[in-house]
C-alpha cells in the first residue's frame, strides 16, 4: 500500500536479483540492518534514486564486516533516520559530517505482539530477582551491574541474585561477569522464554553506553518489572515519566549505578513507567506511516 513494496524472497540469490529488479523501480530505497550490498547501493546512485537508511546501531560494535556495509552507506544516504533521539545525539556527537542528514525515526513497538505472547504467562515473581540482558557484551557495561549489586549484597546482607542472558564469549567481559557470587550467567534462551523470566524478576537493568533503542525495556515493563536505565538508552525518549533517580548517567560509575538501584529498590516504578508510554504514538502503524512521509518529503526536496 501507499506505493511501498518489500522484499519477499527468502533464497539468498533471489533476494539479490529481487533486489536490482525494485531498485530500478521506485524513487526511494530504503535500507535496515545493513543487509545491503554494496553495488546495490551503487546501482540507486547511479539510477538517481534517493536513499534512506534506518540505523539501529553503531555497526562497529557488532562486525568489521557490517561498520564496511555502513562505511560505504554513509555518504551516500540521503537521510539516516535514527530510531530514537538519545540515539541521534550519540551519532552526531560521533559522526559530526552527518549531522545535517540526520533525523529520527522512533523504534515502531509491536504491542499487539508484545501483549499475546505475556497474556499466558502465570508465574509468582521474585522480589530479590534482578534479570540483564546483552550477556558479557562491553557497551552492554553488565559486568558493572554485577558489580553493583554484589555491593548491595556485601553491605546491607542483601541476598539480590542477577540472571545474566545473552552470549557468553572469551573475548568480552562475559567469564568476570560469571565469577560474582551473586550472578548466573545463563547464555541464550528463546525470546519467550525470556518473557518468562522478566515476569518472575523484580528489576531489569539497562545500563548501557550505547542502545539506540533497547525494546528488552519495554518487554520488561510490560512484563511487570521495575526499571533502572543508562541516559544512553533510545527507548527513554518514549518513557515520559522516568526520573532522575532512575537514571544511570555514567554507566561506568559503580557507584552511581549501586545508589539508582537501591533507589528503584525502595520505589517501585513499574506501573508509572509503563502507563507513561503513549502506546498509540509508539506502534508500528504510526512508525510506518511518518516513514512514508519522511519518504515523500525526500523525493520533493529532490523536486525542489
Amino acid at each position: 500500500s501507499d506505493g511501498v513494496s518489500v522484499l519477499h524472497s527468502k533464497n539468498r540469490y533471489l533476494i539479490r536479483l529481487e533486489t536490482i529488479v525494485k531498485i530500478i523501480w521506485c524513487k526511494v530505497l530504503i535500507i535496515s540492518a545493513l543487509g545491503q550490498k554494496d553495488y546495490e547501493v551503487k546501482l540507486a546512485k547511479f539510477l538517481g534514486k534517493k536513499i534512506i537508511y534506518i540505523m539501529h546501531g553503531f555497526a562497529e560494535d557488532d562486525s568489521e564486516y557490517l561498520k564496511a556495509r555502513q562505511d560505504y552507506l554513509f555518504p551516500r544516504a540521503d537521510l539516516i533516520l535514527c530510531v530514537s533521539g538519545p540515539f541521534k545525539n550519540q551519532v552526531a556527537l560521533k559522526y559530526p559530517e552527518l549531522t545535517s542528514r540526520l533525523g529520527v525515526l522512533t523504534n515502531g513497538i509491536a504491542w499487539e505482539k508484545i501483549n499475546d505472547e505475556i497474556k499466558n504467562i502465570k508465574v509468582l515473581r521474585d522480589n530479590n530477582e534482578i534479570v540483564l540482558i546483552g550477556g558479557g557484551r562491553v557497551i552492554k557495561k553488565n559486568l558493572n551491574i554485577c558489580r553493583a549489586i554484589q555491593r548491595i549484597n556485601d553491605q546491607t546482607g542483601s541476598n539480590y541474585h542477577v540472571s545474566v542472558y545473552g552470549q557468553k564469549l572469551e573475548t568480552d567481559e562475559s567469564c568476570d561477569i560469571e565469577k560474582i557470587p551473586c550472578v548466573s550467567f545463563c547464555g541464550l534462551i528463546p525470546h519467550e522464554e525470556l518473557l518468562r523470566k522478566f515476569s518472575m524478576s523484580n528489576l531489569f537493568v539497562q545500563g548501557s553506553s550505547s542502545e539506540s533503542f533497547g525494546l528488552g525495556v519495554v518487554e520488561a515493563l510490560a512484563c511487570g518489572c521495575n526499571l533502572v536505565v543508562s541516559q544512553y538508552v533510545g527507548a527513554l525518549s518514549v518513557i515520559s515519566a522516568i526520573k532522575k533517580e532512575e537514571i544511570v548517567f555514567d554507566p561506568d560509575d559503580i557507584e552511581e549505578i549501586t545508589e539508582r538501584i537501591l533507589w528503584v529498590l525502595g520505589h517501585p516504578n513499574n506501573e508509572r513507567l509503563l502507563n507513561s508510554i503513549d502506546r498509540e504514538q509508539t506502534s508500528l502503524k504510526v512508525a510506518s506511516r511518518k516513514l512514508i512521509e519522511m519518504a515523500k518529503n525526500v523525493i520533493n526536496d529532490s523536486c525542489c
